[in-house]
């Protein structure tokens, strides 16, 4: 066959919405440019910061001249024993885990095992909406895909219910894929009462849950965003955890994160390493090393540890403090409490309301680059282009 018609059946794919937002954000040569698409935090600056703790870490380790040899390729035990420490608390059970490519890696990890184990005819539902990459991800590894109804008729706060007849109606065995906070693309969580009816429905329909954790910390604080996943843990259900160090840590391209499987007897636990270590084998070999030491250091040193946890809930505290700044600036000029919703949601992200069209003309005639459903990255705003995001904004809600 000739070398130029070898790959000449593969179409190219579309890039997802997030992606094409950033290309299009790049490609913008306009100075006074803004991105609201892409998710990271950006501290007052409209820098992505290096955290404190991270950089004592990185001091160690270059002072310390440590080599990098070839790791297992379940990747670090002291970081994952770390994590599982942190997340599920001092003293519990460890769960099976893997160190991985970021939460991304996690979740590819999680769905390739439970294809193996329970075979790929099970559904796996999904928030409607959903973080863009959880479909892909599961459909890759031959789920069928099914929505669960998340936000209400007006697309600003949680829909208690429908979310719950929705996981009512799954089969058994069928995966439920949940965020445990900051709920990505749209910033609306259950509140902490909701959570023992969405394990209940769990438990008593042989669902097994996936808990996505990308942004612990940025919710309603550490201990608090991880009550959820403690929950669900502690009722029995069947479950999985994927954990992303990127936003927590300010680690996005370092790639670290864990995949962690709580309730397993010996047996099982071997078999689910076995697999786990197969499948980093086929894929990658072994996770990077210098971003899991980095995390290795800060959480076994009492001091760096709370120097990291109190400049993230310093982070946390900016965002809501850029959402109540940008409600009463959208308010100022002329939207009431029309964007209100905004200072109600947690995390980096929020699904702002604004239709595509609106999305559309933010980019063509203010330089503003969201994603086309509405999701804005809150983090990407500061004192410097608040202003304009809101004159912005409200100009093309009113015309």
């Amino acid at each position: 066959m000739n070398d130029a018609h070898l790959f000449g059946t593969l179409d190219a794919p579309e890039p997802d919405e997030i992606l094409r937002s950033n290309q299009a954000f790049a490609a913008d040569p306009r100075a006074h440019k803004v991105n609201l698409g892409i998710g990271m935090y950006y501290d007052a600056n409209g820098r992505v910061p290096l955290m404190r703790a991270v950089s004592e870490a990185q001091r160690r380790i270059v002072d310390g001249g440590v080599p990098w040899p070839y790791g297992p390729a379940l990747g670090s035990e002291t970081l994952r024993a770390h994590l599982a420490a942190l997340v599920f608390g001092e003293g519990t059970p460890v769960p099976v885990s893997a160190q991985t490519l970021g939460g991304t890696g996690a979740l590819g990890m999680g769905a390739t095992l439970l294809a193996e184990a329970i075979g790929p005819d099970a559904v796996v539902a999904l928030s409607t909406p959903s973080w863009p990459n959880h479909a892909p991800i599961f459909a890759r590894a031959g789920f069928t895909i099914r929505g669960y109804r998340y936000l209400d008729d007006a697309g600003t706060a949680f829909d208690r219910e429908g979310m719950l007849a929705d996981l009512a109606a799954l089969p058994r065995g069928s995966v439920v894929v949940l965020h445990a906070g900051c709920h990505n693309p749209t910033g609306v969580d259950p509140a902490p009462e909701d959570w023992p009816a969405i394990v209940e429905i769990l438990r008593a329909h042989g669902l097994i849950a996936f808990v996505d954790a990308a942004y612990l910390g940025f919710g309603a604080g550490w201990s608090q965003d991880c009550a959820p996943i403690r929950l669900v843990r502690d009722s029995g259900v069947a479950m999985l955890f994927s954990l992303s160090c990127s936003k927590s840590f300010s680690l996005y391209g370092e790639r670290t994160g864990c995949l962690m499987i709580p309730h397993q007897d010996d047996a099982a636990a071997r078999g689910i390493a076995a697999h786990a270590a197969a499948y980093a084998r086929t894929q990658y070999s072994i996770p990077p090393g210098h971003g899991a030491r980095i995390v290795e250091i800060i959480l076994g040193d009492e001091a760096l540890r709370a120097d990291w946890l109190a400049e993230l809930e310093t982070m946390r505290g900016r965002i809501i403090d850029l959402r109540h700044a940008l409600v009463s600036t959208l308010a100022a000029e002329g939207m009431g409490d029309r964007m209100g919703h905004l200072g109600r949601q947690h995390g980096l992200f929020s699904q702002s309301g604004l239709t595509r069209a609106q999305v559309a003309r933010l980019a063509a005639e203010h330089a503003i680059h969201a994603i086309p459903d509405g999701r804005i990255c809150i983090a990407a705003l500061n004192e410097g282009n608040l202003g304009h995001v809101a004159r912005a904004t409200a100009e093309v809600c009113r015309h």
